[in-house]
């Protein structure tokens, strides 16, 4: 005769384990209710008390958090490796102007007087 074991899905028995911690139902009765061995939903039960998860809102599981360290690690070896590219690199000195040219795209702004007193703001090319 071939042994069938039951799969339950996860959700299923967090409803289990409710039933019996928050509801205040006893492990009998749920199981009853449920049509599960008392003895399967007590393993739930015990499983539920002794890991924190359920009181912690926005627990990972294990898997998660492997792969969340995973990505970091692979993130962090990347930024290593373009940080070592840039430091020996050597660094670049960028052309600067003949000091007779004038630097574009910088202005400065004179005060020009004109014919009746009036002062007008002039462009003129910084130097």
């Amino acid at each position: 005769m071939k042994n069938k074991q039951q799969r339950y899905t996860p959700e299923f028995r967090a409803e289990a384990v409710k039933l019996v911690t928050e509801q205040g139902l006893s492990q009998e009765a749920a199981a009853k209710r449920l049509a599960i061995p008392k003895g399967t939903l007590g393993n739930w039960v015990a499983a539920a008390k002794s890991s924190n998860r359920a009181s912690v809102p926005g627990a990972r599981s294990a898997p998660e958090l492997e792969a969340e360290n995973a990505r970091l690690r692979k993130e962090l070896a990347e930024a290593r490796m373009e940080r070592d590219i840039l430091k020996k690199r050597p660094f670049l000195e960028w052309p600067t102007p003949a000091p007779d040219q004038p630097t574009q795209g910088v202005y400065s702004l004179n005060r020009v007087s004109v014919d009746g007193g009036q002062d007008q703001m002039q462009r003129g090319a910084r130097r």
